[in-house]
């Protein structure tokens, strides 16, 4: 695991020994969790063309076998 030194604000540090407390777990995991987070809603936001069809059916009609592709 990487180890890397950050600086915050004295608040977030505040709230984030606060919500450490609340849940039993080290800042570290507080931080780590978030950056995880953090990725995968960044990595979630492109969505698939097939996605992006399926949500708009009345758009978009998969063409039947033998029927032209319009």
């Amino acid at each position: 695991m990487a180890c890397n030194v950050i600086a915050i604000d004295e608040d977030d540090d505040l709230w984030l020994a606060e919500m450490a407390q609340k849940e039993g777990i080290p800042k570290t995991h507080l931080i780590r969790r978030a950056v995880r987070q953090y990725r995968e809603q960044f990595d979630g936001d492109s969505v698939s063309l097939e996605a992006l069809l399926l949500s708009t059916p009345a758009l978009w009609v998969d063409p039947q076998p033998g029927e032209p592709e319009v």
